[in-house]
């Protein structure tokens, strides 16, 4: 489905363990220890986004019946968690991307995340 290959990618892109391991070396020497760890936090919490976005698109796929008989929960709620978290999680690579640094397809400095934020 769509969906699951945008996971893919997604973690295709955050599957390094943290931000410094996942740009060039030689970039992230030409930085700053103070936005070489704002960047790791970024890139941690879009690691801990898509994580969230993952376990919810379990819940949607292989409990949305027993949620629905057993529990009486409506599993519409997790579909609306579930855009909802997709969105922002859409809006942090979106902002990466726009970020990437000339000649390289893996450099990226994030400046501002504050707008996703406040519209999240």
């Amino acid at each position: 489905s769509p969906l699951q290959n945008e996971l893919v990618m997604n973690a295709v892109d955050l599957e390094a363990e943290s931000w410094s391991l996942a740009v060039e070396p030689l970039f992230c020497k030409m930085q700053e220890k103070r936005i070489i760890k704002r960047q790791d936090v970024i890139y941690e919490f879009m690691q801990t986004e898509l994580h969230h976005v993952q376990t919810l698109t379990i819940m949607a796929e292989v409990f949305r019946r027993g949620m629905r008989e057993e529990v009486g929960l409506d599993a519409d709620i997790i579909d609306e968690l579930l855009l909802l978290h997709r969105d922002f999680l859409s809006a942090m690579r979106e902002r990466r991307q726009s970020c990437i640094q000339p000649n390289s397809s893996k450099n990226y400095l994030i400046h501002r995340v504050g707008d996703i934020f406040l519209q999240q």
